[in-house]
């Protein structure tokens, strides 16, 4: 039987992999047609090893018709082997199944751009702690240009619980995060069950089911799951002329900055991402990063509890050895372009600056990477290496230089000359922003409260 089905398999039109993938030839804006897509026969059979596909053929001849083995797209067929052979059991943490799913999607996909070179299609992760242990998952997201196509929830103990999270991240979205097309779909993996659903903003039906419950012990349901993964990415090129010209200046509504390492030894982890205008910052381990000398709780709950203008507001609170802090209402956005945009923006974050002085404590970590834009103006997001101001630091930061420290000591004066730094960003000021800039650099400023008076002039 293996052999009848190997000539037959060997006999279908091989799709090249290494050219674009086709874009679906009817629309898929309604959920009929999405179904349609999602569950479209693939074009050519899928590779796979030949081990793999003759234990396959002998179990399920149904699911083998899909495959064929060792065929000329032996790039991806490492993939498709390894998801069909891998195991049914799963370890406490999930890790056993989480690396079958990403050979059935990222990795797949990943592979599949390289060979096509495809470029209007991008597939990220969105980074996410769960509330329970303070652990991190990366949950997928496929896009058209700027226009979320699908987003993944992962590590759930059962489908209903991922539904309701995608239900509650994806339909209360704004409709400019939707445009022309009204869904946007889910897609879960929960325990041993891979289930999606179209995200229907406003509407009574929030989620509708386009596939599953699949069930990733089966090896038709396997076949499935890969038969989903190719054709959604075909949707998502399928969504690239519908989106293209109304998404080009649009924001995305889930946007993560990949973590940073840092310390003496490199080994206290710091992640920043964004949530629908809700930033989300952890560090870890805590004890270490206040041991190096970087903050103390007592100084960090004092900063965020200012309430200040200029400074973000935030929920301090720790899990074991983890430091987490929920900021709303915050949109970071690219470095400002014009004189104009950058001497507003520094009157925000002096007037921040300000509040922290007069607490006796000084923010020391000054750059634009620490710069939101919340509201109508700019908002301070990094608090958490704020110090008594006139202390001999006991760490080093990066955008220190020389002329930081004052003697030796962190000073009011200290946090200026960061802004100062900041001012480069724009390379053409006036005569009157150069001098402004100058003072700052200078530490010629007795206070930040000084330094406010002398910009609001300067912009008179």
């Amino acid at each position: 039987m293996a052999d009848q089905l190997c000539c037959t398999a060997m006999k279908v039109l091989f799709w090249p992999y290494d050219s674009t993938p086709t874009p679906f030839p009817f629309s898929v804006l309604e959920l009929d047609g999405l179904r349609r897509a999602l569950s479209h026969m693939l074009p050519l059979a899928l590779p796979l090893g030949s081990a793999t596909f003759a234990q396959l053929a002998d179990d399920d001849e149904i699911a083998a018709a899909g495959f064929a083995p060792n065929s000329p797209a032996e790039s991806i067929v490492s993939l498709t082997t390894a998801f069909l052979g891998s195991s049914a059991e799963m370890d406490e943490s999930g890790k056993l199944l989480e690396s079958a799913w990403d050979q059935a999607f990222c990795n797949l996909w990943m592979k599949l751009h390289k060979l096509a070179g495809t470029t209007t299609v991008e597939f990220n992760r969105s980074i996410v702690m769960d509330s329970l242990d303070g652990s991190t998952r990366a949950d997928p997201m496929l896009w058209t240009g700027n226009r979320l196509c699908a987003k993944f929830e992962e590590r759930r103990q059962f489908l209903q619980d991922a539904q309701e999270k995608l239900e509650e991240k994806l339909v209360n979205l704004e409709p400019r995060f939707y445009g022309p097309v009204p869904w946007i779909i889910g897609v879960a993996l929960a325990g041993q069950e891979m289930a999606a659903w179209a995200m229907i903003r406003g509407s009574k039906t929030p989620s509708q089911v386009l596939v599953g419950p699949l069930k990733l012990t089966s090896m038709r349901d396997k076949f499935t799951c890969l038969r989903f993964s190719i054709n959604l990415l075909r949707l998502a090129l399928t969504l690239k002329d519908v989106v293209s010209s109304n998404f080009v200046d649009r924001p995305r509504p889930f946007r993560t900055l990949p973590p940073a390492f840092y310390g003496a030894a490199d080994q206290i982890e710091r992640t920043l991402w964004l949530d629908n205008g809700m930033a989300i910052k952890g560090i870890c381990p805590r004890t270490l990063h206040v041991s190096e000398g970087f903050t103390t709780m007592e100084f960090v709950r004092k900063a965020y509890g200012l309430q200040a203008e200029g400074i973000v507001p935030g929920e301090p609170m720790l899990m074991r050895d983890r430091y987490r802090v929920t900021m709303k209402a915050v949109e970071c956005e690219p470095p400002v372009c014009t004189e104009a945009e950058l001497l507003s923006a520094v009157l925000w974050i002096l007037r921040g600056l300000e509040k922290l002085h007069e607490a006796g404590l000084v923010h020391r970590d000054v750059r634009w990477e620490n710069v939101a834009r919340s509201g109508g103006g700019y908002v301070l997001i990094d608090l958490e290496t704020v110090w008594e101001a006139g202390g001999e630091p006991e760490c080093s930061l990066l955008v220190w230089g020389e002329e930081t420290l004052v003697g030796d000591k962190y000073t009011e004066q200290s946090d200026l000359y960061l802004v100062g730094k900041m001012m480069y960003v724009v390379e053409k000021l006036s005569p009157a922003a150069q001098e402004f800039q100058s003072r700052l650099l200078g530490s010629e400023f007795a206070s930040a409260r000084t330094a406010i008076e002398n910009l609001i002039a300067l912009q008179n």
